[in-house]
């Protein structure tokens, strides 16, 4: 995709969200899929713009490799933390294909605990814990002052007899997978 394309589309797609929002202005009552669609539409943005910048900067950075220039670190290549991606506030259908934020909540852990947010911690306590929030943030707890991944994979599988956990249950996935994270 090239850059001028992908301006294009950015453009288009902008001018749908302020035509979409002007539609939503009024006295109307606006109607919840009135607000996922122009949010599905900005979280499309979102990612093409993430894209477009690291178009940009890879452009860059050819052309000052063939001007023999030194690179120096742009602001805009720092890792980005969990706390500053901007997560929906509701639920849209995940894309097919693993999207730029994906990728970026695919980046390591220093604090398990910071993982989860309220409805996670629900979540998790309800399906995984027969309800038990003690336990849930018990086992986190435990995971969190532990210093290998051998030694949280014993806390998870000691857990997983007391609760009878399926290792296909998507919660069981999620939390080993978040847990391997920690620790890579």
């Amino acid at each position: 995709m090239e850059i001028e394309q992908l301006r294009q589309e950015l453009n288009h797609l902008l001018e749908s969200i302020v035509e979409r929002s002007d539609k939503l202005s009024g006295e109307r009552k606006i109607s919840p899929l009135e607000i996922d669609v122009v949010l599905s539409k900005v979280n499309k943005m979102q990612e093409k713009l993430v894209v477009l910048r690291y178009m940009l900067q890879t452009e860059e950075a050819v052309k000052q490799v063939k001007n023999n220039e030194k690179i120096e670190q742009d602001p805009l290549t720092q890792e980005i933390t969990e706390e500053e991606v901007v997560k929906p506030t509701t639920v849209l259908k995940k894309p097919e294909q693993p999207s730029v934020v994906n990728q970026l909540e695919k980046k390591t852990t220093r604090k398990l605990a910071d993982s989860f947010n309220l409805n996670d911690r629900y979540l998790y306590a309800n399906e995984l814990f027969n309800k038990d929030m003690n336990a849930f943030n018990g086992l986190i707890t435990s995971i969190d002052n532990v210093s290998t991944l051998s030694e949280a994979q014993l806390l998870v599988a000691e857990t997983k007899q007391v609760y009878n956990w399926d290792d296909e249950n998507e919660r069981v996935q999620e939390m080993v997978d978040l847990i391997e994270r920690k620790f890579s």
